[in-house]
């Protein structure tokens, strides 16, 4: 007899399910919206070894974030001159690790000089992409302070240094502001202004840039009753001109990171009814790793009871915007009844709820209880250690067959 996805999920609870067939779909919107750019999906969303195999597949390169997921993505078939390690912090061992199976994007003055002195010894001179702290904000907001990449103004004193650096050249500009943007003529306008800075530093620092990352941007929907997915061919257009400006001046490989647009949507929790109780007229549902199985949801709840008008913002990517899941109700046999509950997990901890006040169909123990848009920032970013529960298990959908 052959499985469906919810059989599956009625043994294996708790664990996550990627649908294949929806991963490949999604890829394919940003191929044919934007065949003028390459994409580097961005493995920290969901590093699960079938995900990331499958979209490297498409032909993707890998935006990665740490050495183990350079050597991820290794694993998955991606070309190593189409694996970006971008991260701040990247450490000696990171280096030297990765140093011939990736391209670097130094993220600091002082990490270019580490990428040289490695190379250095190694024997090898090291092409290496740089991250720019741009001095334009997105929709015309002030530059700001960040952690992330090097300041537009301190590029005078990074390619003086580079100039003496025997072992390192600067042939790469990655800039990335904002990750999850729906309004495409934001994301427009701001990948203008990546490819007129980086004309800029070609002529002004007198380089040959070889690629221009535009880092990610691109969001995908959460909420289906208020926001509304990017509108691609407004962005589409804008690559249009791009590209031809590109093919007339640096010539160079242009890049978008994918972000969670591949896999938020593709992934579903399921979380098993291990309890039920009443307390002073709360119907209280106890799931099998609530916070510590999928931590989003809770994380969720905790925001907007903090943030004073209910919304919270700048917490990417524990959050992204109210009512950002659909929570499901998976009873073993069909029930005509409903009731209002509040899903709470197994921790030891009060803030380790999923959904309060929430009507659904009657479940009780034994039961599922399914959470949407688990396929990027979910496995990932969950504290599966907490009070030493099993972590949760992950398959990849592909119709009846698991991996």
């Amino acid at each position: 007899m052959t499985d469906t996805k919810e059989d599956l999920a009625r043994r294996e609870a708790p664990c996550f399910i990627y649908e294949k067939e929806e991963i490949v779909r999604r890829c394919g919107i940003l191929k044919a919206a934007l065949p003028d750019v390459q994409f580097l999906y961005s493995v920290k969303a969901n590093p699960f070894d079938p995900v990331v195999r499958t979209i490297a597949g498409e032909g993707f390169g890998s935006d990665a974030a740490s050495s183990d997921e350079v050597q991820k993505s290794i694993r998955a078939g991606v070309p190593l001159d189409r694996i970006f390690y971008s991260a701040p912090g990247k450490t000696d061992f990171d280096i030297r690790s990765s140093l011939g199976f990736c391209v670097f994007i130094a993220d600091s003055i002082g990490e270019v000089g580490r990428i040289a002195a490695i190379a250095d010894k190694a024997g090898v001179r090291q092409k290496i992409g740089i991250r720019v702290n741009p001095a334009f904000g997105i929709g015309g907001a002030a530059p700001a302070p960040s952690k992330f990449g090097i300041d537009e103004e301190q590029l005078p004193l990074l390619f003086q240094i580079v100039r003496n650096l025997k072992s390192v050249e600067v042939t790469g500009i990655h800039i990335h502001l904002k990750s999850q943007m729906l309004d495409a003529g934001l994301i427009a306008d701001y990948h203008r202004k990546c490819f007129d800075l980086a004309e800029r530093i070609a002529k002004d620092y007198g380089i040959t840039v070889e690629f221009v990352n535009f880092g990610s941007g691109i969001g995908t929907v959460y909420n289906d009753d208020e926001e509304k997915p990017v509108d691609l061919t407004v962005l589409s257009k804008a690559f249009t001109e791009i590209a031809a400006k590109n093919r007339e001046t640096l010539k160079a490989a242009l890049y978008i990171e994918t972000g969670r647009f591949p896999t938020c949507r593709a992934g579903t929790y399921y979380a098993r009814v291990v309890d039920k109780k009443t307390s002073r007229g709360v119907t209280y549902l106890v799931v099998t790793s609530g916070l510590n199985g999928f931590i989003r949801p809770g994380f969720a709840a905790m925001a907007e009871r903090i943030a004073a008008n209910g919304a919270a913002s700048g917490l990417e990517p524990f959050y992204t915007t109210k009512n950002e899941f659909r929570i499901e109700a998976l009873p073993a046999h069909p029930v005509g009844t409903n009731e209002t509950v509040t899903i709470v997990g197994n921790l030891c901890t009060a803030v380790d709820v999923i959904a309060e006040g929430i009507t659904l169909p009657t479940l009780e123990v034994g039961d599922l209880v399914a959470v949407t848009n688990a396929g990027a920032y979910a496995a990932t970013l969950s504290p599966t250690r907490f009070s030493s529960h099993p972590a949760p298990q992950e398959f990849l959908w592909e119709g009846s067959r698991r991996n």
